[in-house]
């Protein structure tokens, strides 16, 4: 079998045992999410990736074969020299034909490239689109929080910059008790990497661009996901905020994003309303059901993974056993001469028979044959046990890492989650009225000052600005930035309408400032 046809063939195998993967998971996810919870459920997903990216299994050893002689008689030898070579034959070669397997490979490569591509120009025009119009609000903990009137509910997105998208009408649509309960499910997205496993799985998903199994799977992953999400916000709260969360679950509904993206509320509302009602599963039943995760991921990979050759028995293997063709051949006679007419000198002496050639001993050949074979297999095995200590050295260090790393992540988790969830968009809003206030304070009397004492910000500046503040003289200016901004109207490259159109409703807004009668 040539490289092109064995790489193909385990391309082939790879992406159907993830396909059948992906079938099994949608089978036992709904159970395992009700027994053990949707993190639990969530993890399951791994299966077919990790079949995708599993390299296939070492070869096993060939086992020993018996030895069958094959006696090659090489008499023939002399009459082949003897006898005239054939003329070759002048028919022309053969044409190749198409290679289908090249051209279904490239087909296969285009089609999930195309498709790769598509999905992350959508993310990327969203994103650009989001934050063309948006307002920075803050950052914790290297998370850009944004106010962007292009999205229509709260989104986390971004794997290096890392930012979450909050509607224009956040703090008017949402209580305060919904906003932090929002913006908590927005960080947990990017603390427990959901970002980047939606990268991962639309990768998957590209590969199986002709599969409609693996859309309908992704589309079950992005929900388990937002399950998962919804757990891991809950876990640490309260039951008496499971009401105001799904209030905000329902107030976030419909609204979609690209695959890339994480969107509160954008799937299956119901059935995670469903889940919030449930009871909270103990640890016990967590560590239970990752213990069960884990085998169903170890024993999928093992059924579904790629083996090298594996023989059943001893297969009989030919062995060569030359053969002389003088000692196969009879000994040869001595024939009688016929008495002849002709007078000779002497009788001529009989021919004395041909002593045949001692045959080669296949013994020794075989021996030496053997030897090589038996410190070939020894040479195997001992390369193969030392490849196996390696790997379970590597595997201990890895899993030591990995609790090691579990724990740094779930600390930073926590401190990150605590930081996040407490910013409170309404704050930021009267700490600028606040602000504006104080420097409205400071050019008024002290009169004015006692006046706008007992009011509330808002109320305060519009006091201050009726007592404290030229109004003519701020009409004026005013008056003066709007033939400003309709100059620069009249010299930009608009269409005709629109600009009759702009700088007739400048027109009337400088004629009420200034009491009647247009400004040239």
């Amino acid at each position: 079998m040539s490289a092109d046809w064995l790489s193909a063939s385990r391309v082939a195998e790879a992406l159907i045992a993830s396909g059948l993967l992906m079938a099994v998971v949608l089978l036992v996810r709904g159970r395992v999410a009700r027994a053990f919870g949707a993190r639990v459920a969530y993890a399951l997903w791994a299966l077919p990736v990790l079949r995708l990216v599993m390299p296939p299994l070492p070869e096993m050893a060939e086992p020993v074969a018996a030895q069958v002689p094959i006696r090659i008689d090489l008499s023939m030898l002399d009459h082949a020299v003897a006898a005239p070579m054939p003329v070759a034959s002048m028919d022309p070669l053969p044409v190749p034909g198409p290679d289908w397997l090249a051209i279904g490979l490239g087909i296969w490569l285009a089609g999930a490239v195309l498709y790769f591509g598509w999905q992350i120009g959508l993310y990327r025009h969203f994103l650009r689109m989001a934050l063309r119009g948006s307002a920075f609000l803050c950052r914790r903990c290297g998370i850009a929080v944004h106010v962007s009137a292009g999205v229509r509910g709260p989104v986390a997105a971004g794997i290096l910059a890392r930012r979450i998208l909050l509607p224009g009408d956040f703090t008017r649509r949402y209580s305060r008790q919904e906003q932090r309960l929002v913006i908590a499910h927005e960080v947990a997205h990017h603390v427990r990497g959901d970002l980047i496993a939606n990268l991962v799985a639309l990768v998957l998903v590209s590969l199986h661009w002709f599969n409609p199994l693996a859309h309908i799977a992704y589309r079950a992953f992005r929900a388990d996901q937002e399950l998962a999400c919804d757990e891991t916000v809950l876990a640490d709260e309260p039951t008496s905020e499971r009401h105001a969360y799904a209030t905000a679950l329902v107030k976030s509904a419909g609204h979609a994003t690209p695959a890339a993206a994480c969107a509160l509320g954008a799937t299956q509302i119901k059935r995670r309303l469903k889940m919030m009602a449930a009871a909270k599963r103990s640890r016990v039943r967590r560590l239970a059901g990752s213990a069960l995760v884990g085998l169903l991921v170890g024993g999928g990979l093992m059924l579904t993974a790629t083996g090298g050759i594996a023989a059943s028995g001893a297969v009989e293997m030919p062995r060569l056993a030359l053969v002389d063709p003088v000692a196969a051949l009879p000994a040869v006679q001595p024939v009688p001469v016929a008495p002849s007419a002709v007078a000779v000198e002497a009788p001529t002496a009989p021919v004395a028979p041909v002593a045949p050639a001692a045959p080669v001993a296949p013994v020794a050949v075989q021996a030496a044959a053997e030897a090589d074979r038996v410190a070939a297999v020894a040479e195997a095995r001992a390369a193969a046990a030392e490849a196996v200590a390696q790997a379970r050295e590597s595997i201990a260090t890895a899993r030591v890492a990995e609790r090691e790393a579990r724990a740094s992540a779930q600390q930073a988790r926590a401190q990150a989650m605590r930081a996040l969830a407490n910013v409170d968009v309404d704050s930021e809003v009267r700490a600028a009225f606040a602000a504006a206030r104080l420097d409205m304070e400071r050019g008024c009397s002290e009169r004015a000052r006692r006046d706008a004492a007992g009011l509330d910000d808002r109320a305060a500046i519009t006091a201050l600005s009726r007592n404290c503040v030229d109004m003519r003289a701020i009409r004026s200016q005013v008056a003066d930035a709007l033939r400003d901004a309709r100059a620069d109207i009249r010299a930009a490259d608009l269409p005709d309408a629109q600009r009759r159109r702009v700088t007739a409703a400048l027109d009337a807004e400088i004629a009420r400032l200034r009491g009647g009668g247009l400004v040239d």
